[in-house]
């Protein structure tokens, strides 16, 4: 990303105060040649068909939890038959979370390109996700103030990529996921400077 460019007027850097937009998520398969293009995707398309499981399966877990605390309140019984009913209905029982992802992995590795998994580092399915950023703040290209973003995940996996961690002269504090788009410039605030990215992992 580039956010400082030389201005004639004034006659040094300054910051370029326009929007710069980017992904959480990166897809390289538009910028790959046709033949790694092919390779990947048969697990990139099985990777983010999971991903969509996953995101129906906490809404089915989220409202099962729901409908559980309602059964076990202090309600008359009476009153509980339709949410009896309505837990009835659930689609069949949901295994662990964890046998779920023993099951995904061995799937995508056996889709996984034999190539490609010989080469150490290589991406098996062409995305990428925004792990960390360095941010700048201010007008003036050698002066302002640094900051950086991190996700828990990069050195804690259990901890989940909700949050990040921001970093700002030794004060670790918390910076919701959901604020991203409000650090993609414009102005001299703090505005994203460098992004850093990782493969995504199979599971």
């Amino acid at each position: 990303m580039v956010h400082f460019a030389w201005r004639c007027n004034i006659g040094k850097k300054a910051k370029i105060m326009c929007k710069v937009k980017f992904v959480s998520e990166f897809d390289a398969l538009e910028v790959v040649t046709n033949e790694l293009k092919s390779k990947l995707t048969l697990v990139f398309s099985r990777l983010k068909s999971i991903e969509k499981e996953h995101a129906e399966q906490w809404k089915v877990r989220k409202w099962m939890k729901v409908v559980q605390e309602a059964l076990s309140s202090s309600k008359p019984a009476e009153e509980n038959t339709d949410v009896e009913m309505a837990l009835s209905e659930v689609p069949g029982d949901l295994e662990e979370e964890s046998m779920y992802h023993v099951w995904e992995l061995q799937e995508l590795e056996a889709l996984a390109d034999a190539n490609l998994k010989s080469d150490y580092g290589c991406s098996m399915t062409g995305l990428y996700d925004l792990v960390a950023i360095i941010m700048h703040k201010g007008a003036d290209a050698d002066a302002g103030h640094y900051i950086s973003f991190m996700k828990k995940s990069v050195f804690h996996a259990k901890l989940g990529d909700g949050l990040t961690f921001d970093k700002d002269d030794g004060k670790v504090l918390v910076f919701p996921r959901e604020k991203l788009g409000m650090i993609d410039g414009g102005g001299e605030d703090a505005s994203a400077y460098v992004l850093l990215y990782r493969s995504k992992p199979l599971a």
